[in-house]
């Protein structure tokens, strides 16, 4: 998960040259990947995290709860997750164990270390100039250190950190022209200067992490996404036309060269995703067997590729398209209304509901009919 990162020229408005994520670009032209539809802007890391870790949306949540984290996890008997089909499985997350209580989320689901500022500590902590938080470089040679533990199979999460807000000329140099059509005020001239100068730091640390995967005689797959756009762009955010684009993300799924999927770019509706798809995503992409939870995620994901509660700004509600609070968008991006769903989508819809319902709260016949369980490899 890239701490808030998006491409700075789909900002309506905003004109950046030269490209500041040209590699990335590069990348998602060559293997699976798309734009995320994403339930925050400027914060909510977590739910991001959530879904894609437990295939479960927001979007079956009544709108009170607005972190499962803090509100669903630690109550929860039964936590089902992405991590549960390897038997080594930590995390990384290059700042404080503490943030929206993530030591305890992620015990909860079964990691065995989290390796944060704190100890564990993560071994690798530079700064990019007087950026207060660690590299994209070192986060990911964090990952590497973690890969070099074992050679046996195993899931490492990571939330990084460079991107973070604040965004206040952390850097020695800027190399990027940025002009907008908006009159915005100088604040926001600063921080968008200096945002954009992270992407790209981020952009040639990325394409440094893929390279050295590369160089390992395993099969590795990557799921990497960014989690909402920095809080920066006030001025776009007060025109309701650019909501919609202001909650779009980036992501990919790469393998590596010694993977059977190296090659593989999936082109079946996934031009737009959500997070709660990327398992299933992931699993197409790399031809695995499947539970018959991930089956109706495909089967989703085939209907209504992308969805998302309320488009909030800092937790308030601003989308003010339609009373469910819910949408859905099409491979082209473009808006499902609720009375345009199709009797199979509705269906869907229900029996995704009705699964994390039994999940979150229900009797759990889920976790002992398999339902939640991959099949041997």
């Amino acid at each position: 998960m890239s701490e808030s990162f998006s491409d700075p020229t789909r900002v309506p408005g905003l004109a950046v040259s030269p490209d500041p994520i040209a590699k990335i670009r590069n990348i998602k032209s060559k293997t699976t990947s798309g734009l995320m539809l994403s339930s925050g802007y400027g914060g909510g890391t977590a739910n991001l995290e959530y879904q894609a870790l437990t295939g479960l949306s927001l979007t079956n949540f009544l709108p009170t709860v607005t972190s499962p984290y803090v509100q669903v996890v630690p109550s929860s008997k039964y936590v089902p997750n992405v991590s549960n089909t390897w038997a080594i499985k930590n995390a990384i997350h290059p700042f404080l164990p503490v943030t929206y209580g993530r030591a305890s989320v992620y015990k909860k689901f079964g990691f065995q270390k989290f390796y944060t500022l704190y100890n564990p500590k993560v071994k690798f902590q530079d700064h990019i100039d007087n950026s207060p938080y660690v590299s994209d470089k070192s986060a990911y040679e964090n990952v590497l250190w973690q890969l070099g533990k074992t050679s046996k199979a195993q899931f490492i999460q990571m939330p990084t950190m460079q991107n973070h807000l604040g965004y206040s000329n952390w850097y020695k140099n800027y190399t990027f022209n940025i002009n907008s059509s908006y009159r915005r005020s100088d604040s926001e001239v600063d921080n968008v200067k200096t945002y954009v100068q992270g992407v790209s730091y981020t952009d040639n640390s990325t394409q440094w992490f893929l390279d050295q995967l590369n160089k390992i005689k395993r099969p590795i797959t990557v799921v990497w996404y960014g989690d909402h756009l920095p809080g920066i762009y006030d001025t776009e955010m007060s025109d309701a036309n650019n909501l919609l684009a202001l909650h779009e993300t980036d992501y990919f799924i790469y393998s590596n060269k010694a993977s059977g999927s190296h090659t593989t770019k999936l082109n079946d509706q996934n031009d737009y995703s959500s997070p709660n798809y990327f398992q299933a995503l992931s699993a197409e992409h790399m031809n695995a067997k499947i539970s018959p939870f991930l089956a109706l995620l495909t089967k989703l994901r085939e209907q209504l590729p992308a969805s998302s509660n309320a488009l909030a700004k800092s937790g308030s509600d601003i989308w003010q398209t339609n009373d469910k609070k819910n949408i859905y968008l099409n491979n082209q991006g473009q808006q499902i209304a609720d009375d345009q769903l199709t009797a199979q989508q509705k269906t869907l819809l229900a029996d995704y509901k009705m699964i994390q319902y039994d999940i979150i709260k229900g009797q759990h016949y889920v976790k002992n009919d398999g339902f939640m369980k991959n099949p041997a490899k």
